[in-house]
């Protein structure tokens, strides 16, 4: 998607959330980091002389799905959004979590996890995904998949609230049916997914027939097409491209 965009003419500015890869910190922390990361690296980009006078149009997935909408939240001057399999509240998602792995027990402690979301996370608790884009005004895009088994459509995702959208310029791409895309692959192509059957059923095999097998030799030995591995929706993401382009 990085390649899409930088191929389309944009400039593409990346980072490692907190606590992950280079970036400091010894945990990612929670649901709701990624909107304070989000929000320490817009306030950057304002203030670089080299990226202040661009126009700022942002894409993320499922964390970063959140992040990109409830950032609306701040004051920044965002020109359009997407967010792909992003959930709309992150203590909604953490409640969802907490109950279907431990049940109910989950509740008898909620009192001291919002007590510790609030400590950690302060005043940002507070915000959703829905919020942000309401307060917009700006060009959002919803891309979703029912049978995302990780933000699922019909509870947790920002497209289980679209009801409360108040904001007319919002396009929502629900994948349904034979299009269904799960949560990973939701802005891949077709062809993806079929390769990677292809490709996982393989590897299961070769793993059950070769002891300590190399996941790298497989590859290999198949010629593992990376490109075919990654190929992107191209329709969704062109629309997604055009939006962004009559937002400057």
């Amino acid at each position: 998607m990085i390649m899409f965009f930088v191929d389309n003419g944009w400039r593409v500015f990346i980072y490692n959330n907190t606590g992950t890869a280079g970036s400091e910190g010894e945990s990612i922390r929670g649901l709701i980091q990624s909107v304070i990361d989000l929000d320490a690296a817009l306030n950057y980009v304002k203030n670089s002389k080299e990226l202040n006078d661009l126009p700022i149009t942002l894409a993320g997935h499922s964390w970063g799905g959140f992040a990109v909408c409830t950032v609306l939240n701040y004051d920044h001057n965002i020109n359009a959004v997407v967010s792909f399999a992003g959930y709309n509240s992150g203590s909604e998602l953490f409640e969802e979590n907490g109950v279907a792995s431990v049940g109910k027990r989950f509740y008898m402690l909620s009192k001291q996890f919002s007590a510790i979301e609030k400590q950690l996370f302060g005043d940002a608790i507070n915000f959703t995904a829905i919020d942000g884009i309401n307060k917009s005004g700006i060009p959002v895009i919803i891309v979703q998949s029912s049978d995302d088994d990780v933000i699922k459509a019909d509870t947790t995702s920002i497209y289980a609230h679209r009801n409360k959208i108040t904001y007319p310029h919002v396009e929502i791409v629900y994948f349904d049916s034979e299009d269904a895309s799960g949560h990973v692959c939701v802005f891949c192509s077709k062809g993806h997914r079929e390769y990677m059957k292809w490709a996982d059923a393989g590897w299961e095999s070769y793993k059950s027939k070769n002891n300590n097998a190399s996941k790298i030799r497989w590859a290999e030995e198949n010629n593992f097409d990376k490109i075919k591995a990654n190929e992107l929706n191209k329709e969704l993401m062109e629309r997604i491209n055009s939006i962004f382009n009559n937002a400057k």
